[in-house]
């Protein structure tokens, strides 16, 4: 008898993981129809750019250069001192032009002004680009935060709410979906993601919930944008499984596209796949 109550409650263990790990990790399942769209085109990371050349990363004319090949374009946002949101990766322009400022402190009028990557391009408004790009290009338009999350959301869903884009958001902030889940849930979302257990700077806690999705019940995303060459998570494979659409990044040659059978598709740059 006490051997059934133990193996009752060894079973009853399991139950409650596998139930927790679900409520934890499980995505929305209802707008798979509307996410072909952004399956079907391979994706062009920040455009389909070469910084040595005037088509620079995240610049109106390597976004256009992009949606003329055909190609899906994945871009990042992000907001200014001045409640603008701008097209631009990182949260500091040093890398780009050599100016050790963050975009956070700057108004849109200073940010203007400055050139990117030795190159003629400024950084563009959202908006600006949103006017240009064909409406049947989808775009993927990731959200940076590191603070201002609620401003930034906001600022991003007025611009979207004027458009008629073919668009859906991401971020590596559950947060961000969570505002979209909660604020407008016509817009799909995705969670960004990579194996980052071996990052030792942030807690154990942050790790493992960002590397298994495990803060999926935040934002219930859409889709999984998960680092290509990252370890994948068990959480990750029975997401797939279950059918939930995945997009990997970021992609960098022909023979990883060809040989990849787990991705639904794939966000490149450096080259132009076929």
């Amino acid at each position: 008898m006490l051997f059934l109550y133990i193996g009752l409650g060894i079973v009853l263990v399991i139950v409650i993981l596998l139930f927790l790990l679900s409520f934890l990790s499980f995505p929305r399942f209802n707008r798979k129809k509307e996410m072909e769209p952004f399956l079907i085109r391979k994706c062009a990371h920040r455009g389909l750019f070469n910084n040595s050349s005037n088509l620079v990363e995240n610049s109106i004319p390597a976004i256009l250069e992009a949606a003329k090949k055909g190609y899906s374009i994945e871009f990042d946002v992000r907001i200014t001192k001045d409640d603008q949101i701008v097209i631009f990766h990182d949260n500091n322009l040093k890398r780009a032009a050599n100016v050790d400022k963050k975009i956070a402190d700057l108004t849109y009028l200073e940010i203007k002004e400055i050139k990117i990557f030795n190159s003629s391009c400024s950084i563009p408004l959202l908006l600006e680009l949103l006017k240009l790009v064909p409406p049947n290009t989808p775009l993927i338009i990731e959200i940076k935060v590191e603070d201002r999350i609620e401003d930034t959301c906001r600022l991003v869903n007025e611009i979207l709410s004027k458009c008629n884009n073919l668009f859906c958001i991401e971020s590596f902030s559950p947060y961000v979906l969570k505002w979209f889940k909660k604020n407008n849930k016509k817009i799909l979302r995705g969670q960004l993601a990579s194996y980052s257990m071996h990052q030792k700077e942030r807690t154990l806690r942050s790790r493992i919930f960002s590397s298994y999705l495990l803060n999926n019940y935040l934002g219930r995303p859409d889709f999984i944008a998960y680092h290509f060459n990252s370890k994948k998570p068990f959480t990750l494979k029975y997401l797939r499984k279950l059918k939930t659409p995945c997009i990997g990044w970021v992609i960098k040659k022909q023979e990883d596209i060809d040989n990849d059978k787990f991705y639904d598709n794939h966000i490149f740059d450096s080259f132009s796949p076929k």
